[in-house]
């Protein structure tokens, strides 16, 4: 279970256990509640206090598809017991958007991965197809030098040739800065 601002996560060390209780649970729970149970399995809870820098109240499941994406944790202080039920319904109400909307910010995210790793798929297919081709120009041109390298067409026409890989490399070059 992921607990607290994404700067300060925290995973707990019995997350399969909490995993499967809220999910089996499925609604906010007092964390006296809460705290209660997991002494039965002898789990510590004193950890998320310490953690979130206060009391928590209200813990409240954030549920999407059978699968846990993070824990709301409310602090109920200063908050009259009485009002506590109606916390947890509106927390329970808003748990599954906020689910969908975090799930649909890491598909998001994932899809924008994908699509950055296809981008550069496709610019490293283009850089090499272009790298070939000039290495190609070039290898034929030593294996033609060592013959006519006396031959003053043949210096103009590798002169040509070195010219054009040069101007070649040097757009992929700029291709890629852009």
């Amino acid at each position: 279970i992921r607990l607290g601002r994404p700067e300060q996560q925290v995973m707990v060390g019995e997350g399969a256990y909490s995993v499967k209780w809220f999910l089996r649970y499925g609604s906010p729970v007092q964390y006296a509640d809460l705290s209660e149970r997991f002494e039965e399995q002898q789990i510590d809870t004193s950890w998320l206090a310490k953690t979130i820098g206060f009391q928590p109240g209200l813990l409240a499941p954030i549920i999407s598809r059978q699968t846990m994406v993070g824990v709301m944790v409310i602090g109920t202080d200063g908050i009259e017991p009485e009002s506590h039920e109606a916390l947890e319904v509106f927390l329970e109400t808003v748990s599954g958007p906020l689910a969908l909307a975090i799930q649909n910010s890491r598909v998001t995210d994932d899809l924008i991965r994908v699509q950055a790793m296809e981008s550069f798929h496709k610019i490293s297919s283009f850089v090499l197809h272009d790298l070939k081709n000039s290495v190609g120009m070039l290898d034929l041109l030593l294996r033609n030098a060592r013959a006519n390298i006396d031959n003053p067409e043949f210096q103009q026409s590798m002169l040509g040739t070195i010219r054009d890989a040069v101007d070649r490399q040097q757009k992929i070059i700029a291709r890629l800065s852009d």
